[in-house]
């Protein structure tokens, strides 16, 4: 994976550069002395895992194939080193120090470095960044070299990408505020006849996404349930519509902008809240789109 970095940065810049430099860029580790030519040695130094990014971990596509693989996200030190030709000392260091940093701080480097279509590259970079140059007088102190930051996604050449059914269709289902409630004219007394609760939505629809277009269906069913301060069970009791599979839950269709519900009151007064939410497809309350006093005196 950073073999294939180094592999394919060295081609680049061994295309990139300037006479004497030009062709004569080699991944390390570079065998012997470099003799009458110079000659520039990239190598990766370091690296470090990326975590917490966004899109960091777990599947994505990226180039050689278009299903999604496991990568590992990197972030990257290299180096390119300068090795003067005999004789030509740090004069020649210091411009090839040159004709790198031009190189590497092209904007166009890293779209160069993308592969062949059709081919799996390795890698895919994100960022690459020129950090800086060094050029010491004391050979001691460390060669000539250019510091470069890459940043981008790692996976071995050859691995399969994860294969599932295809998606044809998406529903995109919303509830609009406002949600109006219209209660029965005569109060709810303790003890008291039930009385129809009539709910009004503003604008409710489902939006159906396929590869021939999409299209907009009634909006479907509502979950209601009746709950207490505190979260408690409510004290009274709701009719109407199917009985859910969460206990206390009626499932109702919203037909035409409204659905109706029986409430029956308890034999004491109490403060029950009638909660409005999507139904889950499976008998269940889902997300809550609002909920309204019921007051029992």
């Amino acid at each position: 994976m950073i073999r294939d970095l180094e592999l394919r940065l060295a081609e680049v810049l061994g295309e990139r550069l300037p006479a004497p430099f030009g062709g004569r860029v080699e991944a390390a580790p570079a065998e012997g002395a470099p003799g009458a030519e110079p000659r520039v040695t990239v190598a990766a130094v370091s690296a470090e895992r990326v975590v917490g990014q966004l899109g960091g971990e777990g599947t994505r596509v990226v180039a050689g194939s278009d299903l999604p693989r496991r990568v590992l996200r990197l972030a990257c030190v290299l180096t390119a080193t300068v090795e003067p030709a005999d004789g030509a000392g740090r004069a020649q260091e210091v411009a090839g120090l040159d004709a790198l940093g031009y190189a590497l701080d092209d904007p166009g480097l890293l779209k160069a470095l993308d592969p062949a279509p059709g081919t799996d590259p390795g890698f895919q970079l994100d960022l690459l960044d020129l950090t800086g140059l060094a050029a010491p007088t004391d050979t001691a102190e460390g060669p000539a070299l250019a510091r470069v930051a890459a940043l981008g996604s790692f996976w071995p050449v050859g691995t399969v990408g994860a294969t599932g059914p295809a998606i044809v269709e998406i529903r995109v289902r919303a509830g609009l505020a406002p949600i109006e409630l219209v209660l029965p004219p005569d109060p709810f007394t303790a003890g008291g006849p039930a009385g129809t609760v009539t709910l009004r939505a503003g604008s409710a629809g489902t939006l159906r996404l396929r590869e021939s277009g999409p299209s907009s269906e009634p909006f479907g069913k509502l979950a209601l349930r009746l709950t207490a301060a505190g979260g408690k069970p409510g004290a009274g009791s709701l009719g109407g519509g199917a009985a859910g599979a969460e206990p206390g839950v009626r499932i109702v269709d919203l037909s035409g902008g409204s659905a109706s519900v029986t409430y029956t009151p308890p034999a004491e007064a109490a403060r029950d809240f009638l909660v409005v939410s999507l139904d889950d497809a499976e008998g269940g309350a889902s997300a809550e789109l609002g909920r309204a006093l019921l007051e029992v005196r």
